[in-house]
């Protein structure tokens, strides 16, 4: 049961990751490092994360 709920965990967080990567790869941060920052923060945050990028990284 937890690993079941821990592969779900990760695949909703590599999902989050991916959709950030491809908006920073668009839309480029100003400090070149947060371009790193935002999709390690949307693997481990997931749809917090995406929220968190388009509240105040964007």
């Amino acid at each position: 049961m937890l690993q079941t709920i821990s592969i779900i965990a990760l695949i909703i967080g590599v999902f989050s990751s991916i959709i950030i990567a491809i908006d920073v790869y668009r839309h480029p941060q100003h400090m070149k490092v947060m371009n790193y920052v935002w999709p390690i923060n949307g693997w481990f945050m997931g749809p917090f994360g995406i929220w968190a990028y388009y509240k105040w990284g964007r």
